[in-house]
């Protein structure tokens, strides 16, 4: 399946994370309240990454590498996955 992220969620990221060119964000599953309707026991966490991580799933925008953490990536396994800023924060939205 596919894993995106718009580049205003880009720009969101790069501001609040503090990311120079060529930075990397990790997205990662956290067993928690859920995220709604698609897994019930996760929710997604970020953090500063390593663009070099083995993930594949994987993106660049605007010189950032975004990409789901190695062992991760079965989230986007039935699902797309795209990023998107909603003018405060970024969603996270999955479709089929």
């Amino acid at each position: 399946m596919k894993f995106s992220v718009t580049s205003e969620a880009a720009q969101w990221f790069i501001k609040e994370l503090d990311l120079k060119p060529g930075g990397a964000v990790k997205i990662f599953t956290k067993i928690y309240g859920g995220i709604p309707t698609v897994y019930p026991s996760f929710f997604l966490g970020i953090a500063p990454g390593n663009k070099d991580d083995e993930s594949t799933a994987k993106t660049v925008v605007d010189d950032i590498t975004f990409y789901i953490e190695s062992g991760n990536e079965w989230i986007v396994d039935n699902h797309d996955l795209t990023v998107e800023y909603n003018g405060q924060d970024v969603d996270y939205r999955f479709s089929d």
